[in-house]
C-alpha cells in the first residue's frame, strides 16, 4: 500500500459521543486486516465502515459533512478490501477517510498494533448486558454517513447491530429506564431508514409505516 497512514483513535464517550474511529488521507482501494486484539487472530466476519469526511464552504464558515460510506466484510484470514472512490458531490472539499470496525460481542480498541497502520483491531466485550446495550446505542451515531446515495451500505449496518441489540435486550430481566427509553429511540431509527429512508412519504404516512414496522420488531 503506497503511502497509506491510518491513525485509530479512540474515544471513551457519552451516549451522545463517538465511538472508536480511524483516519486516512487516501483514495486508493484500502487493503487491510481485523485481528483479535489480545490472541493477534484473524477475525471472520467483522464489518468494516469507511466514511468519506469533508466540508462545504460558505462565505463566513465551512461545515462538515459525511458525504459518502463503504463496507466491507473480513474474510476467515482477517482481511477486508475497501474500494476505490474519488468521486466528489459539488461544493464539497475531501477531508478523512475515517474507518469504524464492528462485531457482535467485539469493541474496537487502539493500542495493541501501533506500527500496524492498515490493522483494525477488536477486542471481546466482556461488560455486562447493559454496558453492551449502550455501547451499541451510540454507533448509530458514529457511523451515519451518506448523502450520495451510498447512504444504504449504512442502513444495512444499522439493521445488524440492532439484531445484536435486540437480543440483549429482550434478555434483560431489569431494565432500567434510561435504557428503555434509548432502546426505544434506537428501534425508531431503524423503522424509519427501512421504512421511508429518503423521507418520500407525508409525514402522517411515514409515522404511521413507522408504526406498523414497530409492531414487527
Amino acid at each position: 500500500m503506497n503511502l497509506l497512514r491510518i491513525i485509530i483513535i479512540v474515544a471513551s464517550v457519552s451516549l451522545q459521543g463517538a465511538c472508536s474511529i480511524g483516519s486516512v488521507r487516501h483514495w486508493d482501494v484500502q487493503d487491510g486486516l481485523v485481528l483479535d486484539a489480545t490472541t493477534q487472530n484473524p477475525i471472520e466476519g467483522a464489518i468494516v465502515v469507511a466514511r468519506w469526511q469533508g466540508w462545504i464552504s460558505a462565505l463566513v464558515d465551512a461545515s462538515s459533512v459525511c458525504y459518502h460510506v463503504e463496507t466491507a466484510k473480513s474474510d476467515a484470514e482477517g482481511h477486508f478490501r475497501i474500494p476505490k472512490w474519488t468521486k466528489l458531490p459539488g461544493k464539497v472539499h475531501h477531508g478523512d477517510v475515517v474507518f469504524s470496525t464492528y462485531k457482535a460481542g467485539y469493541r474496537q480498541v487502539h493500542g495493541e498494533n501501533k506500527k500496524l497502520y492498515d490493522v483494525q483491531s477488536l477486542k471481546r466485550d466482556l461488560g455486562s448486558s447493559q454496558d453492551r446495550l449502550c455501547y451499541l446505542f451510540r454507533l448509530p451515531t458514529v457511523l451515519n454517513c451518506g448523502v450520495d446515495g451510498s447512504e444504504g451500505q449504512y442502513y444495512s449496518v444499522l439493521n445488524i447491530i440492532f439484531a445484536e441489540a435486540k437480543q440483549l435486550f429482550d434478555g434483560l430481566v431489569i431494565v432500567p429506564q434510561d435504557l428503555a427509553v434509548s432502546y426505544q429511540v434506537f428501534r425508531r431509527q431503524v423503522a424509519s431508514v427501512n421504512v421511508d429512508p429518503d423521507y418520500k412519504l407525508s409525514r402522517a404516512a411515514r409515522e404511521k409505516a413507522i408504526s406498523a414496522y414497530l409492531e414487527g420488531l
